[in-house]
């Protein structure tokens, strides 16, 4: 029997009513009702409900049996395969499959037939199995059906598939989930005791649950409580689902004002908590709940509610693969198939791995990093193996070298154990002695994460693992897969703004409600792109289509909206762009309106937004301090500065402070090929290996001469980076060979030319305006015939720029006036500043200066004469260094210059640097004004 109960108040609340409709003093008696709820967040509820009902009126409870409708098909015997045993079994049968064996569903053979892809496949195809069971169907009975007759070869092999599943599982002793299922809905057993049945206001029951409650009811009194007024039974079936031909064109009574576009997931979060701060003085943080349909909004969410001192609670839990125990599960695994020190470094800095070392071989945390990005960025090791043999002749690293023999010794353990003894033994060795997580939430999560590993532990020591996974980094790694799809849900603590799902929104009885991610695709969600299953397929089969999705969701909207008309608001909140900048559009339903609304919601709802930024701006919560330690307060007073701080300090005054003074540095964490810097290096220290070579030096033979620049640039690499280097630097090894024998085509014409080396890293040092200035001039040649001394600077850029481009550039807003020469301005003083240095210190006649270029297009190899360096641009130079100087001393380092080409403080900076650092006070402290 159906009743209506109206959608004037709040789901909750009238299905209480119901179920108690004269609450007593005594004892009220539930236990004989078998009660349906939709999700077990609502069953939660509806028993918290039902337990306050009583104890406001002194009674006591016995509570009624409480299930979702997947559980009403559920059969309690240990012969039914659990999820393990079903997705092990589907990738054991995959992994089987014969080249060719199923053309039609595998027209091309996997790239990789490995356990993620048989367990990325099995996993929708028993997606597929699950969708018919819901409709008691199996793939046997559709691939003969008329609404697949286009596609009869596919759902034939698909049906050849599930029998073969089907085999295996049962050779196995299990018994497959869906065939019990519906065997159970032709003969349902309700648990003794069980007198009646109440559907509490399900509006999506499936088609073989009815069946159930059909059989049943024969027996029992079934009733299903529907949350609509009477007058309105038409627009629903005898089981209390929308029916979607009365749905399809209703009008739901919504404000305009309370529909809400935004630009992205990050503006939704700020816009939930810009109207909860508007609404405080009427809602308190219980009085307010969250909307979030959007998975991609409902992480963000969690996350900036907290930021803002609200505590949250999201029924659905968290992923368990974005837990620190799966990371370090999945981090080791990646280890064992790689063997890669970049994955050693990931591992290492996990604070599960830093916990353990430090605790038992006393590694310290900070030093073990800091040591190996260190090695890491010198070496570029490719494996742990490269790194132990690169370690042996290297002085330094102790921290890496016993975390790299402890980490070696849990991947041999772990080659010599099965997976559980080891997992068993290795995470109580981790976790040993450690403490727990203080908050109470994060502390439960730990726990129900670990219980959940060990359960899929328990069901993996079986003989059928055994026998299909022999090794144990293949279980392993099934292990990560399927624990990748599971979550973990912590228990609701006191009082919290709860992030609930679409489904559940129907149930949610706080007077303020707030909807996020109202997008198309998302809510009403959609299954047309199916690649077994499209809309019109289900539509024939008898399966819930798009057009059912819509009636039911029009309907919860409906719902929401009238329990909070008279009291109450409730927002509803889309966005215009995902997390990654793809367009979204808004939800179809918040069109269902009456004509003379459309447009005007239309053009809310599409309007262009005031103020948006890009997605997921970039902020900052503090200032930067950039000011000295005390205890190296005398660092600001420089004495020294080598030629190339000249073009840092014109570049811009703060981040020259930055580097040359508080000798900061960017690292690159993933760094795995060779940087500028260091190609740079390797082909200085092969070409000053010629500069050298009493033979190689006034070489005149091409060939001989490129033979030995190769031969010596690769042992260089070879003993930096090993024999087996990975590809990215081999190729980059391969550049710098090409790139040198083209130099050495370049260096026979100079010799030819009448010039020869006479020195190659020569220092030079003179002291200028109170400061000594020093630099090492890569080579210096003498002309054979005139005595011209050239001071040349080896250059591996991707181009060749003649050296005054590189020199004089565009005059900025943040130009020193000492720094503007004619139309252009110094940006490098480089060969300037060696021409002056050198003029002291270097016996000969005329002085140039000139680059050697080694660039990427080998045809522009050469030396680069500033013939333009001029008597009148040495003056302007030598005014320009004067400036620098007496700007350093007086300790000038702000303001900044805001732009600047090839930025290493970038990341420091995400709003720019005057945004993120207190200029005023960094000034003060510069002026000698504060400590």
């Amino acid at each position: 029997m159906r009743h209506f109960l109206g959608w004037d108040r709040y789901a909750l609340d009238v299905v209480c009513d119901f179920l108690l409709p004269a609450c007593r003093s005594g004892v009220n008696d539930l236990s004989d009702l078998l009660l349906i709820v939709p999700t077990r967040q609502t069953g939660r509820r509806l028993r918290e409900a039902l337990a306050l009902t009583c104890e406001r009126t002194a009674g006591a409870l016995l509570a009624p049996q409480v299930l979702t409708p997947p559980n009403l098909l559920s059969v309690n015997s240990v012969k039914i395969a659990s999820d393990v045993m079903v997705d092990a079994v589907w990738v054991s049968f995959l992994q089987e499959l014969k080249p060719g064996e199923y053309p039609v569903l595998f027209p091309v053979e996997p790239v990789k037939k490995d356990i993620s892809w048989a367990f990325s496949m099995g996993r929708t195809l028993q997606r597929l199995r699950m969708e018919l069971f819901e409709s008691g169907l199996m793939i046997r009975d559709v691939a003969n059906h008329e609404a697949v007759a286009s596609e009869v070869d596919r759902w034939r092999e698909l049906a050849a598939i599930e029998t073969c599943f089907l085999e295996k599982l049962n050779n196995a002793g299990f018994t497959d989930p869906c065939v019990a299922g519906i065997e159970y809905a032709r003969n349902p057993v309700l648990h003794a005791g069980i007198t009646r049945i109440v559907v509490a206001a399900v509006a999506d029951l499936s088609p073989l649950v009815t069946k159930v409650l059909d059989r049943l009811a024969k027996n029992i009194t079934v009733d299903i409580l529907v949350c609509a007024p009477k007058g309105r039974e038409d627009w629903f079936d005898s089981w209390g689902r929308p029916l979607a031909e009365r749905w399809e064109g209703a009008e739901v009574d919504i404000s305009d004002t309370d529909l809400i576009a935004t630009l992205d997931p990050a503006e939704q979060c700020r816009e939930v908590i810009r109207i909860i701060g508007a609404e405080s003085e009427n809602y308190g943080q219980e009085d307010i709940a969250v909307g979030v349909p959007d998975q991609a909004v409902s992480e963000l969410m969690e996350v900036r509610l907290g930021e803002s001192g609200l505590n949250t609670f999201n029924p659905a839990g968290r992923h368990l693969k974005d837990h620190p125990l799966y990371q370090l599960l999945r981090t080791f695994a990646a280890l064992l198939n790689e063997e890669s020190f970049f994955t050693f470094r990931v591992l290492l800095e996990l604070a599960d791995t830093l916990y353990a070392l430090d605790r038992d071989i006393d590694v310290s945390p900070r030093d073990a990093i800091m040591e190996a990005d260190d090695f890491k960025n010198k070496f570029l090791p490719g494996s742990i193996k490269d790194a132990v043999i690169r370690l042996e002749s290297e002085d330094g690293y102790p921290n890496l070298k016993k975390a790299l023999a402890r980490i070696e010794r849990w991947q041999a353990k772990f080659k010599s154990s099965g997976l559980t003894d080891f997992l068993r033994e290795w995470l109580t060795e981790f976790y040993a002695e450690r403490e727990m997580p203080k908050q109470k939430d994060e502390k439960n999560v730990f726990r129900e994460a670990a219980g959940k590993m060990m359960e899929v532990l328990d069901e993996m020591s079986t003989t059928f693992f055994d026998e299909c996974m022999p090794d144990s980094e293949t279980q392993l790694r099934f292990l990560l897969q399927h624990l990748q799809g599971c979550r973990c849900i912590a228990e609701r603590d006191g009082e919290a703004v709860d992030l609930q799902g679409w489904v559940e929104l129907q149930w949610e009885n706080a007077p303020l409600l707030l909807v996020t991610g109202m997008n198309e695709g998302v809510v009403p969600e959609s299954g047309g792109s199916d690649v077994f299953l499209p809309d019109t397929v289900r539509r024939v089969l008898g399966l819930r289509h798009d057009a059912d999705v819509l009636a039911r969701d029009l309907y919860f909207m409906q719902t929401m909206f009238t329990a909070r008309r008279d009291e109450g608001r409730l927002c509803f909140i889309c966005g215009r762009t995902s997390g990654s900048g793809d367009p979204l559009k808004p939800s179809r339903m918040l069109f269902h309106c009456t004509q003379d609304a459309l447009i005007a919601r239309a053009i809310r709802l599409f309007e262009p937004l005031s103020g948006g930024r890009d997605n997921f701006p970039p902020s900052t919560s503090f200032l930067l301090d950039p000011r000295l330690p005390s205890t190296e307060s005398t660092l600001l007073n420089v004495e020294k500065l080598s030629v190339t701080a000249f073009a840092d300090y014109l570049r811009c005054p703060f981040r020259f402070y930055l580097k040359r003074i508080r000798k900061m540095d960017a690292l690159d964490e993933k760094k795995r090929e060779l940087d500028a810097l260091d190609f740079g290096n390797l082909i200085h220290y092969t070409l000053e290996k010629m500069g050298r070579s009493k033979e190689y030096s006034v070489c005149g033979d091409v060939g001989r001469l490129g033979d030995f620049l190769e031969k010596t640039v690769r042992m260089r690499a070879e003993k930096l980076y090993g024999k087996t280097c990975s590809l990215a630097v081999k190729i980059q090894i391969e550049s710098a060979v090409c790139r040198l024998r083209a130099a050495a085509g370049a260096q026979v014409r100079l010799i030819e030319e009448g010039w020869r080396i006479s020195g190659v890293e020569i220092p030079v040092k003179l002291c200028l305006n109170g400061i000594s200035v020093g630099g090492r001039v890569d080579r210096i040649d003498r002309h054979s015939v005139d005595d011209r001394i050239r001071l040349i600077d080896y250059k591996t850029a991707e181009s060749a720029d003649k050296p005054v481009k590189t020199h004089l550039g565009t005059i900025r807003e943040h130009t020193r006036e000492y720094a503007i020469c004619g139309k252009k301005a110094w940006v490098n003083l480089q060969l300037p500043l060696y021409a002056l240095l050198a003029s002291a210190g270097v016996e000969g006649g005329t002085i140039e200066t000139a680059f050697f270029h080694l660039p990427k297009r080998v045809s522009e190899t050469g030396v680069y004469h500033w013939r333009e360096l001029s008597e009148e641009l040495m003056s302007s130079a030598r005014r320009c260094i004067d400036g620098v100087i007496d700007d350093i001393r007086a300790k000038r380092f702000w303001p900044p210059s805001e732009r600047v080409e090839y930025d290493e403080f970038t990341r420091l900076f995400p709003l720019g640097v005057e945004e993120s650092v207190d200029g005023e006070d960094f000034k003060a402290y510069l002026n000698g004004e504060t400590a």
